[in-house]
């Protein structure tokens, strides 16, 4: 496996910033997005109150955090399937901005949308060569990390 990864892709500080970039922009826009999402409800569901309005959109704020820190730790930790669950994330934040922009009743939406931008670099970015090459480099390394250690030593001393 460590064969692999150094024949397939090119080690680079590159693709640490691409993988940092995905998850902050999935963080950002998934708080965002839940923000948004609940301004829509608490517009058509006339009993919230203030209190409710806050729990609701803290429960929602941490369950998204908790999602998208785990399934980033899982790929950190050399789980690739949690790539999968990252997409399904990034397509109910753009499932909430459309909801945002499509019910909301407020003359300046727009700047809620402007965020919307975030779910699609973060799927952008993740069709990227880099961003395979962070996954895969973190499934090497925790396949095999000896050997992965001693081919890097190898390619970075000679």
């Amino acid at each position: 496996m460590t064969d692999n990864f150094f024949k397939n892709h090119e080690l680079s500080l590159w693709i640490f910033a691409v993988g940092i970039t995905v998850i902050m922009s999935i963080l950002i826009g998934g708080g965002i997005a839940v923000i948004l999402l609940t301004f829509v409800l608490a517009q058509h569901i006339d009993y919230f109150s203030t209190m409710e309005y806050f729990v609701f959109a803290g429960a929602l704020g941490v369950i998204m955090s908790l999602t998208t820190s785990i399934t980033n730790l899982l790929i950190i930790r050399g789980r690739a399937y949690a790539v999968g669950i990252n997409i399904i994330n990034i397509y109910f934040q753009i499932c909430c901005y459309i909801l945002f922009a499509v019910f909301l009743e407020h003359k300046d939406k727009w700047q809620g949308l402007v965020f919307s931008i975030l779910p699609f670099l973060s799927l952008w970015l993740m069709s990227t060569p880099r961003y395979r090459a962070f996954v895969a480099y973190h499934e090497a390394l925790h396949k095999d990390p000896i050997g992965f250690r001693q081919k890097l030593l190898e390619r970075i001393s000679g």
